[in-house]
């Protein structure tokens, strides 16, 4: 079985220049994001929990004598953990507020604890401390660009796809379609279901339509046309 396929496909070229943010959009999403931009600190922190206080204490004076976190917590039977690079925020979120309160207010090398965790009683010594600069909306620009560009494209492309549904829901015609979105038809040779033309001995399977030959081998004659997802484009 052969079938000649007729198609059309939208592409994000197609809206390329709507998906082109604006100066405002960026500004807007800067001041939005401020947060993100801002000047950060950085800190790694290895930290051990103890279950008692008193335990908790004797291991952080252990290590304020100069023993390292790690071997006094192995020599009492617990494990260090360490996070490298963590800002205040994320490391308040798998320790405690109060232990980032604390280790986020001391200095490099700096011993904290013990602090009272609803796990138990937590010990940590910040081992680096990194100043992050913020960054200007000028800096940050082409960042945020490729950011909108990227959402707006995909807004577009799905208003588009939104209206061509709506238009084949009320029995518009393919040729209907194309006109009314301007699209550029083609129409295969008699292909058959693996997407080769038997008169063509060059011929070759698309693999950038297969999923478009598919969709037409199980579609019955007559039947109207239809949306089709290929790679990030419909046809």
């Amino acid at each position: 079985e052969r079938r000649i396929v007729r198609y059309a496909i939208v592409s994000p070229d197609r809206v390329k220049a709507q998906a082109v943010p604006t100066d405002a959009e960026i500004a807007k999403t800067y001041q939005q994001d401020r947060a993100r931009y801002a000047a950060t600190e950085k800190r790694t922190i290895t930290q051990v929990v103890v279950a008692d206080q008193a335990g908790a204490t004797a291991l952080a004076a252990k290590v304020k004598a100069g023993t390292s976190l790690a071997d006094a917590a192995r020599a009492a039977g617990l494990e260090a953990s360490t996070q490298a690079g963590v800002e205040k925020a994320a490391y308040a979120g798998t320790a405690s507020a109060q232990v980032a309160d604390a280790v986020f207010a001391a200095a490099s090398g700096a011993v904290i604890g013990p602090v009272r965790t609803p796990l138990g009683w937590t010990v940590a010594k910040i081992d680096k401390v990194e100043a992050v600069a913020g960054r200007s909306l000028d800096q940050v620009r082409g960042e945020i660009a490729a950011a909108l560009g990227i959402r707006k494209s995909a807004e577009a492309l799905s208003a588009i796809h939104d209206k061509i549904d709506d238009s084949l829901s009320a029995n518009a015609t393919f040729d209907e379609v194309i006109a009314d979105q301007k699209l550029k038809p083609v129409t295969t040779p008699a292909l058959i279901a693996n997407g080769i033309n038997p008169d063509d001995t060059t011929s070759k399977p698309d693999p950038a339509i297969a999923p478009l030959i598919a969709a037409a081998f199980q579609a019955a004659e007559g039947d109207g046309p239809q949306l089709v997802q290929i790679g990030r484009a419909s046809c």
